[in-house]
């Protein structure tokens, strides 16, 4: 069994983690209570199965760090990615799965988060063993109509939606609760067997079938062609860096370009005939 530190437990993602860790499919795998690092214990209360511990500089975070033989970090970009490489090489762990959940980096055709990546090569230059996990989008539990628009790439101006590219373009989202159990997956083998990269599915989608689905087949549209929103992403961020209020535009232009209509995928590795759970598909009707 393996000990496990999760830094950031107040991300969203980490419920869908701590649900697929304690399910009977993987609790098995690991020691518990976890260790949940935050930079404040106020208000969260320690259980059996979770104890919090605060951290708010390198010192307090190698400390959280040490002895543990799987840290999954959940930072967001406000975080000291310097201070958390060193601390995760200071402290050795068996793995570490960095916070690079959501669009495959390496492929995104334009700067954009490129300090995630730069992380996870650091810290595997330090001689730990690092898996990226990639979901592209995420899909929120429970929801279509109430999705929140950023999390499935879809964007709005006025009373129109706006369409980048071809709105018949395939990309692939991951259910939240898919996100958990990737991980939690990965995390329950053997190190030595994982790749440096994990890339994983729910379902495949377009902007057309989102917008169908959420807003009617009748709503207007805006279309953008997927050069000029290109061109628009990469002269923002030359202009004013990245910001959140840009970051639809960013997701958007991603899935314009067919990138995320992935072709290779890690779907077997993580979770082998869906022995271990269900990729949670999309939708077409309320």
């Amino acid at each position: 069994m393996s000990s496990v530190a999760i830094f950031g437990v107040n991300s969203s993602v980490f419920p869908s983690i701590f649900e697929a860790i304690t399910s009977s499919t993987f609790k098995s795998n690991f020691k518990f209570p976890l260790r949940g690092i935050t930079r404040s214990k106020d208000g969260k209360t320690d259980t059996s199965e979770l104890e919090y511990y605060e951290a708010n500089d390198e010192e307090s975070l190698k400390q959280a760090l040490e002895g543990f033989d799987i840290i999954i970090s959940l930072a967001g970009p406000s975080a000291d990615f310097d201070v958390l490489a060193k601390a995760v090489i200071s402290a050795k762990p068996k793995l570490y799965i960095p916070s690079q959940f959501g669009m495959d980096l390496d492929i995104v055709p334009f700067d954009v988060l490129g300090f995630k990546t730069k992380h996870s090569r650091y810290v595997r230059a330090g001689g730990i063993k690092v898996v990226d996990i990639c979901t592209s989008h995420f899909l929120q539990k429970g929801a279509w109509n109430d999705v929140p628009s950023q999390a499935l790439s879809l964007n709005f101006e006025g009373d129109k939606a706006i369409i980048r590219g071809d709105p018949d373009v395939k990309w692939a989202f991951t259910a939240y609760e898919n996100v958990g159990q990737t991980i939690v997956s990965v995390i329950s083998k053997d190190p030595s067997t994982l790749p440096d990269k994990v890339r994983v599915w729910s379902d495949k989608i377009t902007q057309e079938q989102l917008l169908n689905r959420m807003m009617g087949e009748d709503y207007p549209r805006k279309y953008v062609t997927y050069e000029d929103s290109l061109k628009e992403s990469n002269e923002t961020i030359k202009r004013v860096g990245i910001r959140a209020e840009d970051f639809l535009l960013y997701t958007q232009t991603v899935s314009a370009s067919g990138l995320l209509d992935f072709d290779w995928d890690s779907k077997e590795l993580v979770n082998p005939g869906e022995t271990l759970f269900k990729w949670i598909r999309f939708e077409p009707t309320k």
